[in-house]
């Protein structure tokens, strides 16, 4: 069971590091 929530957890980490990742580019390509 613990090992089903820590895979959740980094799946949530990284999935948020790569949303704000395109976020941050879409507003520097839609800054131009």
């Amino acid at each position: 069971m613990g090992n089903t929530i820590t895979i959740l957890i980094i799946i949530l980490a990284i999935g948020s590091t790569i949303y704000f990742g395109i976020r941050s580019l879409l507003r520097r390509f839609g800054s131009k």
